[in-house]
């Protein structure tokens, strides 16, 4: 079984070796792994950036099958379905931050999608920028980015 970090760090490269270059120039992909509050391990992906054509239902399956390969196949794959903030709410819509929210609403205030959960581990195919540095790294023990890790 993998631990978050390991998931995140998995799905992390794997984007680094299937995204063309030119893609993962203009774009960036994040990954964050957290656990239901029934046990369940979910990686949750996302894409921002100028080149960003969203998750595919095939990228999905794609990282589905890498990671059952690689020990990490107990985190089931969802791509991002909060990809902005309440009209009107100051947001950056990058990769980090649409993570962030789709899991602190399902983590913080419980659905049936994570009650009760906690947060993993985040990381993304860059460096964090100064805003997600301040607002998403203090909510992880476990943080990736550029497939570098500490803690």
């Amino acid at each position: 079984m993998a631990t978050p970090l390991e998931a995140v760090q998995t799905a992390l490269a794997w984007f680094q070796n299937n995204v063309p270059v030119g893609t993962l120039a203009r774009t960036t992909y994040g990954a964050l792994a957290y656990s239901t509050g029934n046990n369940q391990k979910v990686l949750l992906i996302a894409t921002a950036g100028a080149g960003a054509n969203g998750i595919t239902g095939t990228m999905i399956d794609a990282l589905q099958t890498h990671l059952n390969g690689n020990n990490a196949g107990d985190h089931a794959v969802a791509g991002c379905a909060n990809t902005m903030a309440p009209p009107g709410v100051w947001h950056m819509n990058d990769a980090e931050r649409q993570l962030m929210r789709t899991a602190e609403l399902a983590v913080q205030e419980g659905s049936s999608l994570a009650p009760a959960g906690a947060l993993g581990a985040i990381g993304a195919t860059r460096v964090f920028c100064g805003s997600c540095q301040h607002f998403v790294l203090p909510h992880f023990t476990h943080t990736a980015h550029n497939r570098l890790a500490w803690n």
